[in-house]
């Protein structure tokens, strides 16, 4: 059976922390997820989909970013696509505050600041793509409400679609270092009225 951890979320929510302590075989999640054994799992970035074939991916846990793939005109991309292709569907939705969320990008922003100002090894044109790309996000989250419009469009989204698990973890007051150690525990599960939107 082919299966597909879709753990999703906006910039800074958490995502690239949960998936290395997937991947460095953290007992809590592997339990949540059902995974037995990990050399039979890939991961990727959804933006990464383009250049691989998934008709050849047997189980895939999916970083899944809902302000880069998310089109106004067609949805979020690869969805329907995925769903298509994968029997066994689990969608993790990490849920920041949106202070949290300002936080922790106006971090990534300075420090891109930092790179294009301090280091003459990187390639300039990369490091003003990545800091114009901070910039859009810092802009979204600055705006009142539109963190909470993102999850509340991408729930809406996904009420509907088959899955195994739909599950929602609040993921404000973890760090985003990458802490392989993360404990579940650490992880705050929100209960089902969070699709009803009372997010934090």
């Amino acid at each position: 059976m082919k299966r597909l951890i879709l753990v999703a979320g906006p910039s800074c929510a958490g995502k690239t922390t949960f998936i290395a302590g997937i991947f460095a075989c953290n007992p809590h999640l592997l339990q949540l997820l059902g995974i037995s054994n990990l050399e039979e799992w890939l991961s990727l970035e959804a933006r990464q989909l383009d250049k691989v074939n998934i008709r050849e991916i047997n189980n895939l846990v999916l970083h899944y970013d809902l302000l880069l793939q998310h089109d106004p005109a067609a949805g979020y991309r690869h969805i329907w696509e995925l769903f298509a292709e994968f029997e066994d569907i689990i969608i993790i939705t990490l849920v920041a505050s949106p202070f949290h969320l300002l936080l922790r990008n106006s971090w990534r922003l300075l420090y891109c600041l930092h790179e294009v100002i301090f280091r003459k090894t990187v390639h300039k044109r990369n490091k003003y793509n990545k800091l114009f790309s901070q910039w859009n996000k810092e802009k979204v989250y600055l705006r009142r409400g539109s963190s909470k419009s993102v999850y509340q469009h991408w729930l809406e989204y996904t009420t509907g679609l088959r899955t195994s698990k739909n599950l929602l973890f609040d993921t404000s007051g973890i760090s985003l270092k990458p802490v392989l150690n993360l404990h579940l525990q650490e992880l705050k599960p929100l209960p089902p009225s969070s699709m009803g939107y009372q997010l934090p």
